[in-house]
């Protein structure tokens, strides 16, 4: 979506793009500075097959708000969610780390592992699988998230 040699230059809203983290099925994901605050956060900007898909961009908006509804540990922060131009935009909180992706390329895991070594993964943030999982999902359907 935006080449590396404008990558430098581009602002979205007060994000400044520093550089790009990653890609997925609805778009990709940057780490910017939130020149406000002063902090770094990761920007995922929805890609133009989402934004003119309205069930797409209706489930992306539903997750992003069921997201903000939490407040966990295990949950990445959501600073906010809006539109700049023709881009579609999530600021989130920044975790540095392994993505899950990335560790599990690195080299076959089992199951055991994955549950004991949760701290290498950046979107689970030093979770005890046993207790906080649970209570996340408790937490969901207590304020009805996900209906």
């Amino acid at each position: 979506m935006i080449g590396e040699d404008r990558l430098a230059a581009l602002t979205i809203s007060h994000y400044r793009i520093l550089k790009k983290l990653g890609a997925g099925g609805m778009g990709e994901v940057y780490l910017a500075e939130d020149t406000k605050l002063r902090r770094k956060v990761a920007l995922k900007l929805l890609s133009p097959d989402v934004i003119k898909n309205e069930d797409r961009l209706r489930r992306f908006e539903q997750e992003a708000f069921a997201a903000s509804a939490l407040s966990h540990p295990n949950i990445l922060v959501i600073y906010e969610i809006g539109v700049e131009g023709d881009a579609h935009f999530i600021a989130t909180e920044y975790v540095e780390g392994q993505t899950l992706r990335q560790r599990m390329a690195s080299a076959e895991m089992s199951l055991h592992e994955v549950l004991e070594n949760q701290d290498f993964f950046a979107m689970w943030k030093d979770a005890d699988p046993d207790i906080d999982f649970l209570k996340t999902v408790a937490i969901s359907f207590k304020r009805n998230v996900w209906s």
